[in-house]
């Protein structure tokens, strides 16, 4: 079988040729004037260059190429380092030709620097890996610490309904009682010679009641602020019902 000439398949398959340079990611080409300006840039090349694309070319500089005396159309083989619009540096392996007037450069990236940086990148993936883990647990730390001041709101919540409404008792339950046993001892005080003993007797028998009334919810009232403190002990004792019934 005999196999055809680079020259035959280049001239038949021109245009898928042309495709594939110009769409192939691996292969950076651009050819440039020897004035410095970009004559063509194929997309890879095109989206690495700077805004003056002759001053991506770091090493060898544009000048120093163009300064390179050969009598050959290829006039630069190796590593050429450009920077990227990424304020990025990369090393392609490339060869450089001179003719009529124009620089022609086809490089492709080095193994080397892929490997280092598909390790960076993995280095890279394996930080945000470690970062997204350590944002989970602040999330579910922060999840934690938001319950905990929620309840402690509703806790305060209940605890100035509590506060409210011990002063709604003390501003009524026991202001009123206390008025009452006021107002007897006042008017006892004001007809003490008139009352006689039976009328006085009377009297201090309600004053008596009242005020074990009022002591007695004073008491019911200290119990269960200390409830609401937590102070009180749970102590369950026996009673009969049918003696508390009987009460």
């Amino acid at each position: 079988m005999n196999q055809l000439t680079i020259d035959t398949v280049l001239t038949e398959w021109s245009n898928e040729f042309h495709a594939t340079l110009i769409k192939n990611n691996s292969l950076f080409i651009a050819l440039f004037n020897l004035d410095g300006e970009l004559l063509f840039a194929s997309n890879s090349m095109a989206n690495f260059l700077l805004p003056v694309p002759k001053n991506s070319l770091i090493n060898p500089t544009f000048e120093k190429i163009c300064s390179f005396n050969s009598s050959e159309i290829l006039i630069f083989e190796g590593f050429l380092t450009i920077t990227t619009n990424l304020n990025l540096n990369t090393s392609l392996w490339s060869q450089i030709y001179r003719k009529q007037n124009q620089l022609l450069i086809i490089g492709t990236p080095d193994a080397t620097q892929l490997i280092e940086q598909n390790t960076t990148m993995h280095e890279l993936n394996r930080e945000i890996g470690n970062l997204q883990r350590e944002l989970i647990k602040e999330k579910k730390t922060l999840e934690q610490t938001l319950q905990l001041l929620n309840k402690t709101n509703l806790e305060l919540k209940e605890l100035n309904h509590s506060k409210d409404l011990f002063i709604s008792i003390l501003a009524h339950d026991l202001r009123n009682p206390f008025s009452a046993i006021l107002g007897t001892i006042a008017m006892l005080i004001k007809n003490l010679r008139n009352y006689d003993l039976a009328k006085t007797e009377t009297y201090l028998n309600y004053l008596n009641l009242s005020a074990q009334h009022t002591y007695k919810m004073l008491e019911d009232i200290l119990l269960w602020i200390k409830a609401q403190s937590d102070k009180v002990l749970f102590e369950p004792q026996l009673y009969s019902i049918n003696t508390i019934c009987k009460k």
